[in-house]
């Protein structure tokens, strides 16, 4: 398999799989691997795996080739996405994940994002030493498919990063430090720096918002996590104002959202 290197320890541990480039045009998670790939040589224990994903997406700058490979790891795909690349690519990618115990999956984002952590219950501690403030549980059910819910629906752990702005170098600084910390949690390396855990709040992903026309106006410009109050009114859609009977945070706020494509995504905070 291309872009792909594995080391292995003869002492025992956890199989933990790094990946980024799933999305061609989220620079830092695949500099992230390539250099990882450059400076790791050997493990502490148990056998790393280092994964460019999505290489010809990577290679056109864009996030996607055929199809969003974020969201073909799911067995109930129709038959014209299984003929893409990426649905190509993501049966050489399940054939690692399926020997994996932990998934990372490096992420970046919009301008003005800010990091944050994607994963499940099974994923929390472990998520402590990653220097985030927020944590987001329960996507999968709104976004099936993905890699961590793959490794999650198969009761193994998937970590998502998403590492901030897209452009911003720092993005890859952190996915860097972020992986590194991990993998010295989990004892595979070992860093010149001592293990922190962070104070994080969690979230739980609630309710999609769909365009319902072409004429879907968010009433303010929104960041990740930015709190909405019950009535307060979040967009409109057409001559419909659109707001809820309770208090929410927002997520991925599209202001370009067109009928039938995700407008924003409603989170409660759990923790």
């Amino acid at each position: 398999m291309k872009n792909y290197k594995q080391i292995k320890s003869k002492k025992t541990g956890p199989v933990v799989t790094i990946m980024g480039g799933i999305h061609g045009d989220e620079f830092c998670g695949y500099k992230a691997v390539e250099y990882l790939m450059q400076n790791l040589q050997q493990v502490q224990c148990g056998t790393l795996n280092l994964v460019i994903a999505n290489e010809l997406a990577i290679k056109q700058s864009k996030r996607e080739v055929n199809y969003n490979m974020n969201r073909i790891f799911r067995n109930d795909l129709p038959e014209d996405i299984k003929n893409t690349y990426e649905y190509k690519r993501s049966l050489e990618i399940k054939a690692i994940l399926d020997t994996t115990d932990i998934l990372i999956d490096l992420h970046s984002s919009v301008e003005g994002s800010k990091p944050f952590i994607i994963c499940e219950q099974n994923g929390l501690e472990l998520s402590k030493c990653v220097d985030v403030r927020n944590i987001l549980t329960n996507i999968d059910a709104f976004h099936p498919g993905s890699t961590d819910g793959y490794m999650n629906n198969n009761a193994k752990i998937g970590i998502c990063i998403e590492c901030g702005y897209k452009k911003d170098p720092n993005s890859t600084r952190f996915a860097i430090e972020s992986a590194k910390a991990l993998l010295q949690k989990l004892n595979i390396i070992d860093t010149d720096f001592s293990i922190k855990e962070y104070q994080q709040d969690v979230y739980q992903s609630d309710y999609i918002y769909t365009a319902k026309t072409d004429d879907f106006k968010l009433n303010r410009s929104f960041t990740d996590f930015d709190f909405i109050q019950a009535q307060d009114i979040v967009a409109s859609d057409g001559a419909e104002q659109i707001l809820f009977d309770q208090n929410y945070h927002i997520l991925f706020a599209n202001p370009n959202a067109k009928k039938d494509q995700e407008a924003f995504l409603l989170v409660r905070k759990i923790k």
